[in-house]
């Protein structure tokens, strides 16, 4: 516990914006959240308030998945900060994996554990930058979609414009941040099991252990989960395709500059709110694949496994999770 002596206190404006994919988006109105936006009679309108307890259902109904809340504070109107608070996966005592995470590094920090605190810092700083990247992509899908329905883009036809490299430039810091947070989690792993300090990547941790003599620890409880997601034999690699995604958009190809990425397309679904629209962006679910997936949609799927990845190295990490807390006085 830490004592902050004469701490200042005041009030700022906030404003809270709530993020689906597909580009749907709400903002806070009395007791909950109007959500939009709906086409109604060549009109952008919304429908609501939505109270809190209903969001996940209404997400359900309207076919798209809750991304999280942005939360903007006016505290410099030049400068507003904006603090992005991720609803893919269960928190541990409350807090996002990032958070958990930069805890973790602290009380490593306290008994001189220099190493793990900074591995778990780097951890916690690419969580956090996914976190805006994916935001940011959010916010991309949420401009082209307006931009779309106000210009009277033709449903399900692609079209493409200059603004779109926003778009590509999200996902490809996206792709970069969680291939980051994967290898940290992975050197993590490896100081679990005694693996060489150079072991600081998935694939030379992976390398390490199907050595002869360090494969007895392929059942290792941290390893389990790694072998789970990258493996041949296993119906979802989903570490493999991850690094696979980002391999190709960071190594051989940008994202955006060729193939079917470059271009998006609204498509319509009727819902029990009515028509509507959202976003979408097709990609290869792998490199050289012919099925097609939704590129928000598959990413954040991966990125909901990573957190989840990073959550369960967490729990089972040397030190807590739980953050260095603060007491107030007065001198």
């Amino acid at each position: 516990m830490i004592e902050a002596v004469n701490p200042k206190y005041g009030f700022v404006q906030t404003t809270d914006e709530i993020h689906f994919t597909g580009g749907i988006r709400g903002h806070r109105a009395g007791g909950g959240w109007n959500i939009g936006p709906i086409l109604n009679e060549g009109k952008l309108k919304h429908f609501g308030p939505v109270p809190d307890a209903q969001i996940r259902q209404v997400a359900n109904d309207l076919g798209v998945t809750l991304l999280g809340i942005n939360e903007i504070v006016f505290d410099d109107p030049n400068l507003p900060s904006h603090i992005w608070h991720t609803m893919l996966s269960q928190r541990s005592n409350g807090f996002s994996a990032a958070d958990a995470w930069s805890a973790i590094s602290s009380q490593a920090r306290i008994v001189k554990d220099h190493d793990y605190a900074d591995l778990a810092r780097n951890v916690s700083a690419s969580l956090r930058a996914a976190d805006i990247r994916l935001r940011d992509a959010s916010d991309e899908y949420h401009r082209q979609l307006v931009a779309g329905l106000v210009r009277g883009a033709v449903a399900e036809r692609r079209f493409a414009n200059i603004a779109l490299s926003d778009l590509h430039l999200a996902f490809h810091s996206l792709l970069a941040e969680m291939g980051a947070a994967r290898d940290y989690l992975s050197a993590i792993v490896g100081r679990h099991v005694n693996a060489p300090k150079k072991t600081d990547s998935l694939a030379r941790l992976i390398n390490w252990v199907e050595k002869d003599a360090n494969f007895h620890l392929s059942n290792h409880p941290l390893l389990s989960p790694l072998f789970a997601g990258w493996s041949e034999s296993e119906p979802n690699r989903w570490l493999f395709d991850l690094g696979e995604y980002r391999n190709t958009f960071l190594h051989r190809e940008p994202f955006g500059v060729n193939g079917i990425e470059r271009g998006v397309a609204i498509f319509v679904a009727e819902t029990r709110f009515g028509f509507v629209h959202t976003l979408k962006l097709d990609i290869p679910i792998r490199p050289d694949a012919n099925e097609k997936v939704e590129a928000l949609n598959r990413f954040v799927q991966l990125y909901g496994h990573l957190l989840m990845l990073a959550k369960q190295i967490g729990d089972n990490a040397k030190y807590s999770s739980t953050p260095i807390s603060f007491v107030a006085r007065q001198s």
